[in-house]
């Protein structure tokens, strides 16, 4: 997968989308790396949009296995976070059992055949 990624080229709307959330979330990032127990600071339904826009944009680089690993992972693994602080989705992620959980599912991805294979 990474080979493919190092090799694949972003179109200049692919580019944009990225950049426009990039530059939307930046800040809020920051601020909640600087204040992670701050209440104002949590992950909101908007977050969990733009995060799955992310991954569809992505997704066009991917093969359908790879794609659907990360659509189940971000219903299992990030949908449970909304309305968590920064500080509380830190302890979520850390767990071991989510942890297991992202591993399981991407050690299920099928690596595409190379030709002649």
């Amino acid at each position: 997968m990474m080979n493919r990624a190092r090799q694949s080229t972003a179109s200049a709307y692919e580019q944009a989308s990225a950049r426009s959330l990039y530059d939307k979330h930046r800040n809020f990032v920051e601020s909640a790396l600087n204040n992670p127990r701050d209440p104002a600071f949590v992950m909101t339904q908007e977050n969990l949009s733009d995060i799955a826009q992310a991954i569809n944009g992505v997704a066009l680089h991917l093969t359908t296995d790879e794609s659907n690993a990360l659509g189940d992972i971000y219903h299992t693994t990030l949908e449970p976070t909304l309305g968590m602080r920064y500080d509380e989705l830190l302890t979520h992620m850390n767990k071991d059992a989510v942890y297991q959980q992202v591993l399981d599912r991407f050690i299920r991805v099928r690596r595409p055949l190379r030709r002649g294979e």
